[in-house]
This record gives C-alpha cells, sequence and structure tokens, in this order.
C-alpha cells in the first residue's frame, strides 16, 4: 500500500525547496543569463545527476560512512567551498579578459554539465538534507526503506530537472539583450564571481 499523500507532501517540499536561494540555482541563472538556454541546459543536468549520487550514498549507507570516517563531511565541505570559490574568481578573471566577439564568448561557456556536476557533488549538504527528510517520507510499509529512498530521490531529480529548465528559460531571454551590451556582459560576469565568492564564504563557515 503507498501512501499518495506523503508523495504528494514530499513533491511540494522538494519543489519549494528547490526554488529557494542557493549556489545551485543562482549559478544557473548567472549562465543561463551569460549563456543562453544550451548553457544552462548543460548546467541542469549536471546539477540534477549530482542528486542521484546523492540518493544512492544516501541509500546505501551514508550513517555508516560517517561513523567509520567522521570528519569526511567537513572535508567535503571545505572541498566544495574551494571549488565555488574557484568558479568566482575565474567568473571575475574572464570579464577582464572576455573577447568582444559574441561567438567566442559563448564559446567560452562550454563544459557546463560538469561544472553543475561537481558544485552539486561537493555539496555535502544535499546528503545530509536527504538522509534528514527522506525518513519523514516514508510511503510504504511493504516496500523497503533503500527503495523508498531511490524513489524520492528520483521524484527531487525530476521536479528538480523540471524547475531547473523553467528557470533556464525564463533566465536565457536576458541572453538576447547581453549579445548587443559587451559591458553589461562584463558588468554580470564580475557580479555572478562576487556572489559565489560570498557563497563560498559562508558554505565554509556554516
Amino acid at each position: 500500500m503507498i501512501d499518495l499523500e506523503i508523495l504528494v507532501v514530499f513533491i511540494f517540499s522538494s519543489t519549494t525547496l528547490t526554488l529557494m536561494p542557493g549556489p545551485d540555482i543562482l549559478y544557473l541563472i548567472s549562465q543561463s543569463v551569460l549563456y543562453g538556454k544550451k548553457r544552462g541546459f548543460l548546467v541542469s543536468l549536471g546539477l540534477v545527476t549530482g542528486l542521484l549520487f546523492h540518493t544512492l550514498i544516501v541509500a546505501f549507507g551514508l550513517a555508516s560512512i560517517i561513523k567509520i570516517y567522521p570528519n569526511i563531511i567537513f572535508v567535503i565541505k571545505i572541498l566544495g567551498s574551494i571549488y565555488i570559490a574557484y568558479l568566482g574568481f575565474i567568473s571575475i578573471r574572464q570579464s577582464y579578459i572576455m573577447s568582444s566577439n559574441i561567438e567566442s564568448y559563448i564559446r567560452e561557456g562550454y563544459g557546463g554539465f560538469l561544472k553543475g556536476l561537481i558544485m552539486n557533488l561537493l555539496n555535502p549538504k544535499v546528503s545530509l538534507f536527504f538522509l534528514a527528510v527522506f525518513p519523514g517520507f516514508l510511503f510504504s510499509q511493504s516496500l523497503s526503506v533503500q527503495f523508498q529512498f531511490m524513489i524520492l530521490g528520483c521524484i527531487f531529480f525530476i521536479q528538480a530537472l523540471i524547475v531547473f529548465i523553467i528557470v533556464t528559460i525564463s533566465s536565457s531571454f536576458y541572453f538576447k539583450s547581453l549579445k548587443r551590451s559587451f559591458t553589461l556582459r562584463k558588468l554580470i560576469l564580475k557580479l555572478q564571481g562576487i556572489i559565489l565568492i560570498i557563497i563560498s564564504v559562508f558554505i565554509f563557515l556554516v
């Protein structure tokens, strides 16, 4: 017997969480504005692919891993903070050396999938969130806990992908105006870099 009400509440809660300002969605918005829909879609796929890895980790023994290696979450958090800061510095650097040629500018934006994937994988709060929240949304007494975790992870994956695609399409409308403003592109790159560095400091301190 599957409790559909629990799944509906989980979908609503997951969507609300995905829409909250965080490093993933802020990075996605800035990349879609700067480089267009293709870049946004690649970043989106990278981010949600990371969610599948987090789901597997939680379903098959995150608690046990933490017991054996109690400092692993701290190490991953530090690596994630450093990586986001690195992306921020790269963004600021690009604003000074970027070409005024729009085609060259767009080519600089390739590789979004890998960056999105790494950004998500190096955010241990995703796994910790899944570990803390999933047990409260178990929806069946006959299915194993691991299998239910996998289903919840897939639901989170689907809703996040839908949200990210909508955000990408909405944000990419501004990309057309950037084609006519070299100065504005440089300004947004700098702003993106500053925001990423601030987020990295926040992740490090929290």
